[in-house]
């Protein structure tokens, strides 16, 4: 096949012009070398050469193209002059390109256009926190709110980017530092950011020895002892009886969603709520019960829940729970502040929610529900920028982490690696913290921000619990937030009390 595609007259270019053609760009960072150093490019595959991974693209061009449909974009930086497709990236999603004649076309029909035709879509209704409940969106002088998306990729070359961590003053992270030492050390930190085990099992999300023979089913194994957790705690508190409703914010695959219906035996109505429309859902299972079965295609930041006709045809007599898996960064302000909207504008209780937290990075000052918490610990916004920033140090910051003696998270070249020497003997960066503070920093960050969003719902009238859902290694983002209206919270001691 390559022999007879390569017989194909201006198919692909020779190797020295392929050499010559491959741009550099943001996305393609590594360790820079000579042009000698690169590797022959192929003959058959995309001319566009990652730094980061030293080597070419793999995806195959179109006929007459040097550059597959991901990095066409980036032809005109390499001053080749036979192409005049024109592609641009999108304006509404930049993840994905289109040609330039044809963007007008394209802008009437993405799937990433906001569905202002719906009835439950208000545009960034849920990115300020009390927006209802303070009357800021019927108000004439709404401000302007712009909340950049998650996947956000600057078109224009000369925007200012935001500045990395290891380039700023030093000065301003030890301040930071000493911020989130100080309260710690205070009752208020809880002098600690450790927090209770409460891992718990139900028996109906299991799966099979068949799917734990393969290499898929070994992989889907981290994510179903979470879920199995996850819902074990919701049926022990009666959310998953008749009469309730569940809510999966950040819904995904829908794979919670389905081992929810298999253990109510598909007798609640579920409603499931995402930006993007990804392949490999869980939605088939649930094809003949569309009356109790629906899911949303929008961003939680547009979303008024209390307009969803799904909800109101259902007429949910008892609880109502909002839960989510690992829900993005600023996306679990978002669901945060869509409960408490949902609540002002339908006069009800705000729905109970058990929460997953990831991503603290991906978190913006502008929808953080936290605020006044921060403020009045003395943490300022530069400080929750900061703090977003080091909390990757807990989960990604090194390739080896004292709580993985076994290294069966990683890879399996990085598990054939040679073990790092003591932490004492690592070598500090130049923000002068060895790997073990690194590690305590993050934590420390992710907890301040957790506690911010916890002790918002109590002032709600709330009663939350925040525990590690499962051990820190099936996954160092292990940390559920349980809210709910009643007065009190029962804490569940036996793992197999399971409400019938």
């Amino acid at each position: 096949v390559i022999l007879l595609l390569n017989s194909i007259p201006g198919w692909m270019g020779s190797n020295a012009a392929a050499a010559d053609c491959s741009p550099t760009s943001d996305v393609s960072q590594g360790p820079a070398g000579a042009e000698g150093d690169r590797p022959p490019p192929p003959h058959t595959a995309c001319m566009f050469y990652i730094r980061k991974k030293n080597r070419f693209c793999r995806l195959i061009p179109l006929k007459a193209e040097r550059f597959c449909g991901e990095h066409i974009v980036f032809a005109a930086k390499s001053n080749d002059t036979n192409l005049d497709t024109g592609r641009v990236r999108c304006p509404l999603d930049p993840k994905h390109t289109v040609l330039l004649h044809k963007l007008a076309r394209h802008l009437r029909k993405c799937n990433s256009k906001d569905p202002t035709h719906l009835p439950f879509f208000h545009k960034a209704i849920n990115s300020c926190p009390d927006s209802v409940s303070s009357g800021l969106l019927d108000s004439p002088a709404t401000p302007n709110i712009r909340v950049p998306s998650l996947g956000d990729i600057p078109d224009d070359p000369n925007e200012p980017k935001p500045t990395p961590i290891r380039t700023m003053d030093p000065s301003r992270v030890s301040r930071t530092v000493s911020k989130l030492r100080a309260f710690f050390s205070q009752p208020a930190g809880g002098q600690t950011y450790l927090l209770e085990l409460d891992q718990r099992h139900h028996p109906k999300v299991i799966l099979t020895d068949r799917d734990l023979g393969t290499k898929r089913g070994r992989m889907a194994d981290k994510h179903v002892t979470q879920i199995s957790s996850l819902l074990g705690q919701a049926a022990l508190h009666g959310y998953l009886t008749p009469g309730n409703a569940i809510i999966e914010l950040g819904a995904g695959r829908g794979q919670l969603a389905y081992w929810a219906g298999v253990i109510c035996d598909n007798s609640l109505p579920i409603l499931l709520v995402d930006n993007a429309n990804i392949k490999k859902k869980f939605d088939h299972h649930h094809k003949y019960l569309s009356e109790k079965y629906r899911r949303i295609n929008m961003d939680i930041q547009h979303l008024r829940l209390s307009r969803v006709p799904f909800l109101r045809e259902q007429e949910v007599a008892a609880k109502c729970l909002a839960i989510t898996k690992h829900l993005c960064g600023a996306a679990t302000d978002f669901a945060i502040t869509c409960c408490v909207n949902y609540a002002a504008d339908t006069g009800r209780p705000i729905p109970d929610m058990m929460f997953t937290f990831c991503c603290h990075h991906r978190a913006d000052w502008d929808s953080y529900v936290g605020k006044a918490f921060l403020q009045e610990h003395g943490f300022t916004s530069e400080d929750f920028w900061i703090m977003g920033k080091v909390s990757a140090w807990y989960t990604c910051g090194k390739h080896w982490n004292p709580d993985y003696p076994n290294w069966e998270h990683f890879s399996e070249e990085q598990q054939h690696e040679e073990p790092p020497p003591e932490l004492d003997e690592q070598p500090a960066d130049s923000l002068h913290y060895s790997f073990e503070e690194k590690y305590e920093i993050g934590r420390m960050s992710k907890h301040v921000m957790n506690l911010g969003r916890m002790r918002y719902l109590q002032c709600k009238g709330m009663t939350c619990r925040m525990y590690n859902y499962v051990p820190h290694s099936v996954t160092l983002e292990n940390v559920a937030l349980l809210a709910t209206a009643a007065a009190t919270l029962p804490h569940y001691t036996d793992c197999r009390a399971y409400p019938n």
